[in-house]
């Protein structure tokens, strides 16, 4: 029998048979094994690059210059407001998490702060639930003592 495979990346591989988390804290979970299935959003605090430091002391440095140039007193004040707005979202990632009951218990099987990638991974996960399940109860169906186990 061949391995399917739902999805592969870096980060995660899902077959028809296991979804594996890749990278610190490698972990397999059996998709037979994984019940109900849940994805939570919530806001993270992140971290800035040196660029985007530098960036946000750049656009100070020029509210300083431009209201010392131009005697507005305003200017500075305004550009360290946009600052702290523009670091703020920035620093306000929204992490996406799947969580799924994994033999009794609640996990969190995968997550990440890039949408794309969580949609294909939380869909390939279902995909997967859901071949396993069709596939049991077919098994079921043909042989009933098989599904007694």
């Amino acid at each position: 029998m061949r391995t399917v495979f739902y999805y592969r990346g870096g980060e995660m591989i899902i077959t028809d048979q296991a979804l594996v988390r890749l990278g610190n804290g490698v972990a397999r979970y059996s998709i037979r094994h994984i019940g109900k299935i849940g994805m939570v959003r919530r806001l993270r605090c992140g971290r800035a690059s040196s660029g985007e430091i530098a960036a946000l002391a750049a656009l100070i440095t020029a509210g300083l210059v431009v209201g010392s140039v131009l005697q507005k007193p305003l200017f500075p004040a305004a550009s360290a407001v946009l600052a702290a707005i523009l670091a703020f979202r920035r620093l306000r990632v929204p992490k996406m998490e799947l969580w799924a009951e994994y033999r009794g218990s609640v996990a969190v099987l995968f997550s990440t702060t890039d949408p794309r990638v969580f949609g294909q991974v939380s869909r390939a996960l279902m995909r997967a639930v859901e071949s396993c399940r069709l596939r049991r109860d077919g098994a079921s169906a043909e042989h009933p003592a098989a599904g007694s186990r």
